[in-house]
């Protein structure tokens, strides 16, 4: 694996669009989710239906069950139940889990290869800040690039934390992100945005040693 990009940034920022654009100029990329376990939890627990918890805010917003909408029943599970009652890590640590056993499995089954699955993973949901450390969750080390995108005029709900712990981390780009995407105009700039973003990625990754 080459690389893997976790996209930062509060809610309607333009985070799965980033990751869309991306996707489709790095090559052999797939796209996973911190959040990809919990949204399996909120199915079987809530019977949100991946439609719904993977879909547009307005999706979710609209989507009642037992007098909470959809987003705030992914808040509540993601964070107050998780994070706060479980492990501040355990999303974190979840999907390095995916990660590390993908990694594993591909070496196993295609010895004479020996090399992971896909060369870039984007993660497009970063809102924390141990999650800008996944890098230290996983078993090979492995080149991690964290991108902010930042939607002037946005203005975000900073009511939970899931939104007031990254906006709180825009204020320190230089600490936390490699690179700072400012999604300032239409579809088309932002596209254009993400092609100079993947050619950066790319020769940041092909700047790195292999492992011995």
């Amino acid at each position: 694996m080459k690389a893997i990009i976790v996209i930062f940034g509060n809610s309607g920022a333009g985070k799965d669009t980033l990751a869309d654009f991306l996707k489709a100029r790095l090559p052999d990329s797939d796209r996973m989710s911190f959040a990809w376990n919990l949204k399996q939890a909120a199915f079987h627990l809530l019977g949100i239906p991946d439609n719904v918890s993977f879909g547009t805010q307005e999706q979710k917003l609209s989507f009642l069950a037992y007098g909470k909408n959809a987003r705030q029943w992914l808040q509540w599970l993601g964070t107050e139940v998780g994070r706060n009652m479980i492990h501040l890590d355990i999303w974190v640590d979840r999907l390095a889990d995916i990660i590390n056993y993908e990694n594993y499995e591909i070496e196993r089954e295609h010895k004479s290869w020996g090399g992971p699955l896909y060369d870039y993973i984007i993660v497009s949901d970063g809102r924390f800040k141990n999650e800008a450390c996944l890098g230290d969750h996983l078993k090979s080390p492995t080149l991690v690039l964290n991108i902010l995108i930042l939607r002037p005029g946005l203005q975000a709900d900073l009511s939970h934390p899931s939104e007031s712990e990254v906006y709180a981390m825009a204020q320190e780009p230089v600490k936390w992100f490699d690179y700072v995407v400012v999604n300032d105009g239409d579809l088309t700039k932002l596209e254009k945005s993400a092609e100079e973003l993947a050619l950066a990625i790319e020769e940041k990754a092909n700047e790195q040693k292999p492992l011995p």
